[in-house]
């Protein structure tokens, strides 16, 4: 929840400086869960001002960024972009990748379309482990 409310200003930053993707009026372009956050781009200059912008922050409010677990993927839709680009965080250049796993769920540059039957598993198990064990029991047995 602390982390929440520290990020928050960075969001706040990224949706001011009208930087990222929006359906319609409602503002996407930096969705976050816990300690992740996805910078979303269709632009590869605006992309590398988001990526410039939270690393601004980060070093303004003294905390690092781990390029190992930084990646940028490039999916089919956003061709116009150059394969070849290199974004950078700060000094640090933000290695391509051609898939990427986030929430356990993973995308391909070369395969959009999402694994049903992975989020489907997936949203199972986490329902499974927020339930309290009697809910558990009531459901598996009402639901043979």
């Amino acid at each position: 929840m602390l982390y929440n409310a520290f990020i928050n200003y960075l969001l706040l930053g990224l949706e001011s400086a009208g930087l990222g993707m929006r359906i319609g009026n409602i503002y996407l372009g930096a969705p976050t869960f816990a300690n992740d956050v996805l910078p979303l781009s269709d632009c590869p200059h605006e992309f590398q001002a988001i990526l410039d912008l939270i690393n601004s922050y980060a070093c303004t409010n003294r905390y690092q960024i781990n390029p190992n677990k930084s990646t940028t993927t490039v999916f089919p839709e956003c061709r116009a972009a150059n394969l070849e680009q290199h974004f950078h965080l700060g000094q640090d250049t933000v290695p391509h990748t051609k898939a990427y796993t986030h929430l356990g769920l993973t995308r391909a540059s070369h395969n959009p379309r999402p694994n049903i039957k992975g989020r489907i598993s997936l949203g199972r198990c986490t329902a499974y482990s927020l339930m309290g064990i009697g809910v558990l029991f009531f459901f598996k047995i009402n639901n043979k």
